[in-house]
């Protein structure tokens, strides 16, 4: 987030918040910050954490397409894996993000097919996939980065971080 927003953001949203991790990694580079996830166990961890301004319960791409308010960044850590088809999230995400705002999350990389479904019940998807429905919901690719998504079994998961800006209409 600082090595591509630089600055402050006024309003953010973290999607599939969780128990809050994200919402603490990035609560001191927003000024406003709220959180959606679709279980309510999950909120009163990340209400416990005490970061967010706002925590509503809801199924994320519904929640986007319910505001009308526009945000300075969107984060979704280690969430898009539960969706196959990012057309929808990212044609939401668009809709709510600032000109000049910020669209962050993680997904698992899918070495060849667009989009693979883990036994794990977790979605992966390749590189080029994620560049080709950027570009088509109107987004600049800004970073693609290797990282560590999380800790699975005492093993890393690898994964992608990727960072997108709106492309001005």
């Amino acid at each position: 987030l600082t090595a591509v927003k630089g600055e402050r953001c006024a309003r953010a949203l973290d999607l599939g918040c969780g128990s809050g991790l994200v919402g603490a990694a990035v609560r001191a580079q927003v000024d406003w910050l709220a959180g959606v996830d679709l279980a309510p166990r999950m909120l009163a961890l990340a209400e416990a954490r005490g970061v967010y301004d706002r925590l509503d319960c809801a199924e994320v791409v519904e929640h986007l397409g319910a505001g009308d308010d526009r945000l300075d960044l969107i984060v979704a850590g280690d969430v898009v894996i539960y969706l196959g088809d990012l057309a929808p999230l990212f044609a939401a995400v668009r809709a709510r993000l600032t000109p000049d705002g910020l669209w962050l999350f993680t997904v698992e990389e899918s070495p060849d097919d667009d989009v693979r479904l883990h036994p794990t019940g977790r979605y992966a998807h390749s590189r080029g996939y994620l560049t080709r429905q950027l570009a088509a919901h109107g987004f600049a690719l800004v970073r693609l980065d290797d990282c560590v998504l999380r800790q699975q079994a005492g093993q890393p998961v690898a994964g992608v971080l990727v960072a997108a800006i709106p492309v001005p209409a």
